[in-house]
């Protein structure tokens, strides 16, 4: 089987099954903790900051109510144009997931690695690139909608305005926890460990089983983390690599499936955000950095084809 095919499968995209709904991370370590929280000293709990919130939300209510024809999901737009809040992005889509996963890493490794970075050797930074682990969230959406109050899960995910071309063509959702009713949370933390915490509290007899297990004759995922409530999957975290080769396939299969750049973002954020990528992953490929971690041939560039993100 086509490496390729091996992670879509593991995503379930073979399985029609749609209450499932992903995140895509730029790096496996990230966890599944919001803007603001990203933003904020360990521990700090939601009640410490409600009239903060409470100010911010009435500012950013009057100013989108100003603007003409714009939604009222003001917390949707806030996350997608890049303001931190208390909410997380999701996507019904798989491949949408993936681009943000492989695309994200291109601009922070240039950025981060090649740019600022002028006395690391070639060969490092390729290795580097190479052994990079992704990863991809995944929620079961039905799950959590039927059986969230059962099991005190206080996670709700709603739909993002579809009147919004950006959310719309991103197929989003949004993930928020019910900090309102429960302002001791700390918004520090992953919305997965506190669900994990209060579904605890709530019920001493549930059970609750996480499982870690290898991929060891898969090329590209590493590893697959589930999580049960019950003996129910309800959350997964799949752990995957690309090589160069897996990296072309990816974007060949995101083209053909219309997941470009300018459409996720059909604004001037996606023209920038599109030259932004190319120019990187470009400038990554000549200098052998995006290739075979042993490529062993000589850097010539006389021949190099430019990569588009927009086709």
């Amino acid at each position: 089987m086509d490496e390729l095919n091996q992670l879509m499968k593991t995503l379930n995209v073979n399985n029609s099954q749609e209450n499932w709904i992903y995140r895509g991370v730029s790096d496996s370590d990230f966890k599944l903790v919001p803007t603001l929280g990203r933003k904020l000293k360990d521990g700090t709990k939601f009640s410490s900051l409600c009239l903060a919130i409470n100010h911010i939300t009435e500012m950013i209510t009057q100013d989108y109510k100003q603007s003409k024809n714009i939604s009222t999901n003001y917390t949707g737009l806030s996350q997608h144009y890049g303001l931190p809040t208390l909410a997380l992005d999701w996507t019904y889509c798989d491949d949408v997931a993936l681009y943000f996963a492989f695309t994200t890493y291109i601009i922070d490794f240039f950025k981060e690695k090649f740019e600022n970075n002028k006395n690391l050797k070639m060969e490092v930074l390729r290795e580097e690139f190479n052994q990079h682990e992704y990863a991809i969230y995944m929620l079961d959406q039905k799950f959590i909608d039927k059986k969230g109050s059962k099991y005190n899960l206080i996670l709700k995910i709603a739909e993002t305005d579809l009147y919004n071309d950006r959310m719309k063509n991103q197929q989003g959702l949004l993930s928020e926890l019910d900090y309102k009713n429960n302002s001791s949370i700390d918004v520090t933390k992953s919305q997965i460990e506190i669900m994990k915490e209060w579904a605890i509290k709530n019920d001493k007899k549930i059970s609750i089983y996480e499982c870690d297990k290898s991929e060891p004759n898969n090329k590209i995922v590493t590893h697959v983390k589930t999580l049960q409530i019950n003996g129910q999957i309800f959350a997964k975290k799949i752990y995957f690599k690309l090589r160069q080769q897996d990296r072309e396939k990816l974007m060949k299969r995101l083209s053909e499936n219309d997941i470009i750049t300018n459409k996720l973002f059909p604004d001037f954020e996606g023209i920038k955000r599109h030259l932004q990528i190319s120019y990187a992953y470009n400038m990554l490929r000549d200098f052998k950095i995006a290739t075979d971690l042993y490529d062993s041939r000589e850097d010539d560039f006389s021949n190099t084809e430019i990569i588009d993100f927009r086709k």
